[in-house]
C-alpha cells in the first residue's frame, strides 16, 4: 500500500473552513474506531459528552494526584483550581485536579522559553495548564475540539520554542505559536492511515507525527503541507516480508501498542499482540521489523539515556540491549515487580532511571540499570502508572489512571524513605461504545493491586479492631489479589478488564471459570471497606432514608430485614442493600461465598461481609453482636448516599452495566 508523499493544506474561504488533501494520488483508508485500544498508556475514555452525566459522576468520586517536590506530604483534599497543598513530614505533596473522575493522564510537556509554563492532557478531552512549575493547574478548553459531537482523547503534547503541538483521537491536530495562550485547530485528511499517537515539535515552524499504523509525516510550515516519511504502512510492509521469518506478522492487527521516539529521531514500536517490534531511523523507506528473542511477549519498548534500547514483557520483566543503537540482543535485569506489569521506563541520566507499571509499582536504577529498587511505598497507590516523564535532569513526572499524578522536581530523591499511605484511587471505568455505538473491547493494562481502605486500621476500634484489619485486609484481601494474578499470568483472555466486567466474565452466567472465586472476592472487599466509616451507623439522610422508607415502609423495618437476613444466611458469604435496575427499588439480598450481586445486573449500595474471618477476632462465634455492630456504628451512609445517587443517575440515563463500586 503506498502513500503520498504529501498531504497539502487547502482554504476553502467561501466556506470558512481548512481541508487537509492529498497531493498525490493515496490509496483510500477508511477512517473507523477499532474495537480495541491499541496504544499501550491508554486503558480507557469515556465516549459520553453530556455535561449532565459528567457532573452527577463527577459530585460521587474524586480524583486522586500526588507530587513529590522538596516540600511534604499534605492531607488529602479537593479543590479548584489543583493546588499543592500544605506541607507536613514527607517529601510529597498531594495535588488534586480539576477533572473528572476516571480520567487517565496520557502526556505532559513544558514550554522550553518558560520553564514554569506546561501542560498535562489524558482522555475525555482534558487539557489542563500550569504557569508556576506545576504547583496550580486549571482546565483549558479548546472551542475549535467543543463544536462537535464527540469526546477527545488527548495522546501527546510537545514544544520547541513558543510553539507547541497536539494530537488526539477521533483525529483531531491542534498548533500553538504563542505558547498555549490560544490553540489553532488544523483539519486532517480521513485518509490519514490510522490514529495519531505521537507528535515531535522539531524546529521553527517543524513537526514530526506518527499514527498507530506506521505512517510517519513531517512538516516545516506550521502543518498546512506534510511530507511522507516512510513510503508504506507497516500492514504492507509485512504483507512483503512475512516469509522473511518475523515471527507473528501473520497475526499483525494493522496498529502499534507503543511507540517511542530517540533523540535523534529513531523509532521504536512494539506489535499490537507484542509479537515482535519495529525500528525505524530516518532517511529508511520502511519500517524494520525484527523477532523478539524473549518468551513473554513485549509490553513496551523505548530509549536510554545511552542510545540503546529498553524492552518490558507482560508479567513484570525488564530486559536491557547490549551496547547501543539498534540490536535483537537483550539481556533480562532481575526487578522486584512482585508479578505486576511494568508499563513504562523514564531515564534522568545515563545512570538514574524510573520504571512504573500497574498497582503503582514504582521501580529506581542509579547504576544505568544493572539493578533496580523497588519504592515499596508505593504499594499503596491502587493505579496503574503508564507513563515517566523526564522535562530535564531536576523534573520528571509519572502520569497514571484516575489523574494519579507523581512530580520529582528535584534529583536523586530517596524515595525509599517514603512512607506515608496513599489514598487509593478507583480502578477506571472502560469505555462500553465506540462514539458510534458499536462495543469496545477490553484490552490489556497491568494487573490488579491490593486497595487500602479508606481509613487508618485502627479507625473503625472498639466495633472493629486493627488486629481484625490486618488479618482480613492484610491476609486473605491480599491473599485474593494475588491468587487473582497468578491466574491472570497464565492467560492473555482477561487482561485489561475492570473489576466488575472481570467479576461478570468469570461468574460466566452461573458456570464460573476458576478466576471467579478470586476476583470476585477482590471486588466485594474493596466494596465491603467502603461501606464502613469511623463513626457511621445511626440514620441515613437525605434520599437513601426516603427511598427505604418508600421500600421497606420504615427504616425500623430495613433494619430489622438486614439483620435477619444477616442471621439467617448460612454458611459463610454476604448481605447486601442493592438497587434492582428494572423494578428501581431497593432490595436486601443474600449471597453465598463469593457470590456478588453485580453478576445478575443489580446495583450495590452497601454490603455485610459475613465471613467467619471479618468477625471471629472481636466476637467470636457471636454473628449477632457483629451485625449490631455494623449496623450501630460502622455502616457508612455517606457511601450509600453517593451510590445510591450514582445509581439511580445511571438507571435514570439507561446506561447499561456501569461499575458501581
Amino acid at each position: 500500500m503506498k502513500m503520498a508523499t504529501a498531504l497539502q493544506l487547502t482554504t476553502d474561504f467561501s466556506k470558512r473552513t481548512v481541508l487537509l488533501k492529498p497531493s498525490l494520488e493515496f490509496t483510500t483508508i477508511p477512517f473507523h474506531f477499532r474495537t480495541s485500544l491499541s496504544i499501550r498508556r491508554a486503558s480507557s475514555s469515556s465516549s459520553y459528552s453530556d455535561s449532565s452525566l459528567v457532573s452527577r459522576r463527577h459530585f460521587v468520586s474524586e480524583t486522586a494526584a500526588l507530587s513529590l517536590s522538596i516540600t511534604t506530604l499534605p492531607l488529602f483534599g479537593s479543590i479548584l483550581p489543583a493546588k499543592a497543598e500544605d506541607p507536613t513530614l514527607s517529601e510529597w505533596e498531594k495535588v488534586s485536579l480539576p477533572i473528572d473522575p476516571g480520567v487517565v493522564l496520557l502526556d505532559i510537556a513544558f514550554v522550553p522559553e518558560d520553564p514554569k509554563h506546561g501542560f498535562v492532557l489524558g482522555t475525555r478531552q482534558t487539557l489542563l495548564e500550569t504557569k508556576d512549575g506545576g504547583e496550580t493547574w486549571v482546565p483549558r478548553s479548546i472551542p475549535s475540539a467543543e463544536d462537535e459531537d464527540f469526546n477527545y482523547r488527548f495522546n501527546a503534547i510537545s514544544f520547541k520554542g513558543k510553539e507547541g503541538w497536539i494530537v488526539g483521537k477521533p483525529a483531531i491536530l491542534l498548533h500553538t505559536s504563542d505558547s498555549g495562550d490560544s490553540w489553532e485547530r488544523i483539519p486532517l485528511s480521513s485518509q490519514l492511515p490510522g490514529d495519531m499517537v505521537y507528535i515531535k515539535a522539531t524546529g521553527e515552524k517543524s513537526a514530526e507525527m506518527v499514527t498507530d499504523e506506521g505512517a510517519i509525516y513531517v512538516t516545516s510550515n506550521r502543518g498546512y503541507n506534510w511530507r511522507a516519511a516512510v513510503q508504506e504502512t507497516v500492514s504492507a510492509t509485512l504483507n512483503r516480508t512475512v516469509s522473511s521469518g518475523i515471527s507473528g506478522a501473520s497475526y499483525y492487527t494493522g496498529t502499534f501498542n507503543s511507540v517511542n521516539r530517540s533523540p535523534d529521531g529513531k523509532y521504536v514500536a512494539v506489535s499490537s499482540r507484542g509479537n515482535f517490534y519495529l525500528t525505524w531511523e530516518p532517511g529508511q523507506p520502511y519500517w524494520q521489523p525484527h523477532n523478539r528473542t524473549v518468551a513473554r511477549r513485549i509490553q513496551n519498548m523505548g530509549w536510554r539515556a545511552d542510545g540503546g534500547l529498553w524492552l518490558l514483557v507482560r508479567g513484570g520483566g525488564l530486559y536491557l540491549s547490549k551496547g547501543t543503537g539498534l540490536t535483537e540482543d537483550f539481556e533480562e535485569v532481575p526487578v522486584q515487580s512482585r508479578g505486576f506489569g511494568i508499563l513504562d521506563v523514564g531515564y534522568r541520566s545515563k545512570d538514574e532511571a524510573w520504571a512504573a507499571g500497574g498497582s503503582g509499582i514504582l521501580l529506581q536504577t542509579t547504576n544505568g540499570g544493572k539493578t533496580w529498587t523497588r519504592d515499596k511505598a508505593a504499594d499503596n497507590i491502587a493505579a496503574n502508572l503508564y507513563s515517566v516523564k523526564f522535562i530535564d535532569d531536576n523534573k520528571g513526572f509519572v502520569l497514571g489512571n484516575d489523574g494519579v499524578f507523581l512530580s520529582a522536581p528535584t534529583s536523586h530523591l530517596l524515595w525509599n524513605e517514603f512512607s506515608h499511605s496513599f489514598k487509593s484511587p478507583q480502578l477506571p471505568p472502560l469505555q462500553k461504545r465506540q462514539p458510534d455505538g458499536s462495543p469496545r473491547a477490553c484490552r490489556v493494562v497491568a494487573y490488579y493491586g491490593l486497595k487500602k481502605p479508606p481509613y487508618k486500621l485502627d479507625a473503625l476500634e472498639p466495633y472493629m479492631s486493627q488486629r481484625t484489619l490486618e488479618v482480613h485486609w492484610g491476609g486473605h484481601h491480599r491473599n485474593y489479589v494475588e491468587g487473582l494474578n497468578k491466574q491472570l499470568e497464565k492467560s492473555d483472555i482477561l487482561y485489561g478488564c475492570t473489576f466488575d466486567e472481570l467479576v461478570k466474565a468469570t461468574y460466566n452466567n452461573g458456570n464460573p471459570l476458576p478466576e471467579f472465586k478470586n476476583a470476585a472476592q477482590v471486588w466485594n472487599h474493596d466494596f465491603f471497606w467502603e461501606s464502613m466509616q469511623p463513626g457511621g451507623g445511626d440514620v441515613p439522610q437525605l434520599g437513601v432514608l426516603q427511598q427505604i422508607e418508600k421500600d421497606f415502609g420504615s427504616f425500623t423495618n430495613f433494619r430489622e430485614k438486614f439483620t435477619e437476613a444477616a442471621l439467617t444466611l448460612f454458611g459463610s458469604g454476604w448481605v447486601w442493600l442493592v438497587l434492582k435496575r428494572e423494578e428501581r427499588r431497593l432490595q436486601i439480598i443474600k449471597t453465598s461465598n463469593a457470590i456478588s450481586p453485580i453478576v445478575w445486573g443489580d446495583m450495590p449500595i452497601i454490603s455485610l461481609d459475613l465471613w467467619e474471618h471479618a468477625y471471629y477476632l472481636d466476637y467470636k462465634n457471636d454473628r449477632g453482636k457483629y451485625v449490631d455492630a455494623f449496623m450501630n456504628h460502622l455502616v457508612s451512609w455517606n457511601a450509600a448516599m453517593a451510590r445510591m445517587a450514582r445509581a439511580e443517575a445511571f438507571v435514570n440515563l439507561n446506561e447499561p452495566n456501569i461499575p458501581v463500586a
